[in-house]
């Protein structure tokens, strides 16, 4: 990639087993997954590793979570967490997770409208500086 005036990109993987609620995840710089369980706090998930293209021998390690029923798992861009407020604060990671850990009761639709109307009253508008991506799931029995 470095031929090409040294692009590259962040990416997550993932394979989710249905019959065995199981997930295994490899990250290459990207943000990682918040989970949200019944009743717990939001468990925010990092993977330190580089993006695609930036190191040549970097190496991905793969995560495994283990979900039960009820369990919402949010994959986000980093332009949901970089969002910044008039005064300059980013939104943040820790903010992020509070939301959705306050927006568990709601359906899982609900709660990805709610976010995004809590990050619009953060900003102080809806001209976002970058990509905002959100995608979500939940476990049924």
């Amino acid at each position: 990639m470095s031929s090409h005036g040294n692009h590259y990109f962040t990416m997550v993987y993932g394979v989710l087993d249905t019959q065995e609620h199981r997930l295994r995840l490899t990250i290459a710089g990207h943000p990682g997954p918040i989970i949200i369980r019944p009743g717990r706090d939001a468990e925010l998930l990092d993977a330190p590793a580089f993006p695609i293209g930036i190191v040549q021998e970097s190496e991905y390690e793969e995560m495994v979570i283990d979900l039960e029923p009820g369990d919402r798992v949010y994959f986000h861009s980093d332009g949901i967490n970089e969002e910044k407020n008039p005064d300059a604060e980013q939104f943040g990671r820790q903010r992020l997770g509070a939301a959705l850990h306050e927006l568990q009761r709601v359906s899982l639709t609900e709660s990805l409208d709610a976010l995004m109307q809590r990050i619009i009253a953060w900003r102080g508008d809806d001209r976002f500086r970058d990509d905002l991506s959100i995608l979500a799931f939940e476990l049924g029995a």
